[in-house]
């Protein structure tokens, strides 16, 4: 008898941890579908890892195909920092054939301000940087490579066409280091009348328009909370170009949550009653009429300032872009997209030569 019960206790506690084990493959294999039906929502609409520049990085011309990738690069990023993900992301530059200062410094803030949001480090590959002599010199002058640990790429070009000033950022008002950027140009351009003070209080007003009004966080974050600022000289086109950028939640958004009321009702106004491109004629009717709340010789008067200096410059243009629109002044351009550019751009560009009598010339070499 006694055999007997331990061999029938025996057959149970054997099946007891048959159900057991077979529960808990069940359960398992349950929580593994659960992850992936999970996964497989989050992985919706997320490009690949593997992020391919396009060949021509110019706004002017290339728009949608630039504004999507560096939409890609934050979409991938984002998805690394909130799900730890571990997969290698790549940028590839090795189709790049034209760039413009605009396209390289818009990039260029892109990935800084993705590495610090995500705490990442980029890594170069030789096989994905750029084959094109041109860009990869522009790249080289504008100091790009130190957000891959790459070291300057050797080129072939040696005369001096371009001068580049390196990037600036910075979370505030940073006046000082503006005034520097403007003494370094010094050296090979000439500013007559007021196109020197117009120029600063330009900038001076992109920057504190980024300050105030371009993030929406009521804790402003140092690190990845910045304005990106750029100007390069090409000898051979003749022509100056100061860049501007933030990556804030762009002019329409915080025309909406602006504290006058009279800018809010201007605002809702020409979305009322215009319906071909009522963001861009929005940029045109603020670079023409004041809608800042400040009166002072240091606040200027809004957006106004910008074109300021383009008109005291002679032949310039000036290109405002923010979210899904484009103006460009004086030519009267106006342009809606389907992809919408993070935050606001400006570009100042100004055609010179070598007549000192011009308002801005370029100095002859001694």
């Amino acid at each position: 008898m006694k055999k007997c019960h331990v061999e029938k206790y025996r057959n149970k506690l054997l099946l007891y941890k048959y159900l057991r084990r077979k529960n808990r493959v069940k359960y398992n294999r349950r929580k593994k579908n659960i992850s992936n039906r999970l996964l497989g929502k989050t992985h919706q609409g997320l490009p690949k890892p593997n992020i391919v520049i396009p060949s021509n990085l110019s706004f002017g011309n290339n728009w949608e195909a630039i504004v999507k990738v560096l939409n890609d690069i934050r979409k991938v990023i984002k998805y690394r920092f909130v799900y730890h993900d571990k997969q290698i992301m790549s940028i590839d530059h090795s189709k790049m054939t034209q760039v413009s200062p605009s396209g390289i410094l818009v990039l260029a803030s892109t990935i800084e301000r993705s590495q610090k949001f995500a705490n990442i480090k980029f890594q170069g590959n030789s096989k994905l940087l750029p084959k094109d002599d041109v860009v990869r010199y522009l790249l080289n002058e504008i100091d790009y490579w130190k957000y891959f640990n790459v070291p300057k790429l050797e080129t072939s070009i040696t005369q001096n066409r371009f001068s580049f000033f390196k990037i600036l950022d910075s979370y505030e008002v940073d006046n000082s280091q503006i005034g520097k950027m403007i003494e370094f140009f010094e050296k090979q351009v000439g500013f007559n009348g007021d196109t020197k003070r117009l120029l600063f209080t330009a900038l001076c007003e992109a920057a504190a328009n980024t300050v105030e009004h371009g993030y929406t966080h009521s804790k402003f974050e140092k690190n990845t909370d910045r304005w990106w600022l750029t100007a390069n000289i090409d000898k051979k086109d003749c022509t100056i170009s100061f860049v501007f950028y933030d990556q804030g939640m762009g002019i329409f958004k915080s025309l909406e949550d602006h504290k006058l009321d009279k800018v809010q009702k201007i605002f809702s106004k020409v979305h009322r009653l215009i319906k071909d491109k009522p963001n861009a004629k929005i940029l045109q009717h603020m670079l023409r009429n004041n809608l800042s709340k400040y009166k002072t010789i240091n606040r200027g008067y809004g957006m106004q300032t910008f074109k300021h200096f383009i008109d005291e410059a002679q032949d310039g243009l000036l290109f405002i872009a923010s979210e899904n629109a484009s103006y460009e002044y004086p030519k009267n351009i106006l342009k809606e997209y389907k992809n919408e550019l993070n935050g606001t751009l400006i570009v100042w560009k100004i055609q010179v030569g070598y007549d000192n009598n011009l308002n801005i010339y370029l100095r002859k070499e001694s």
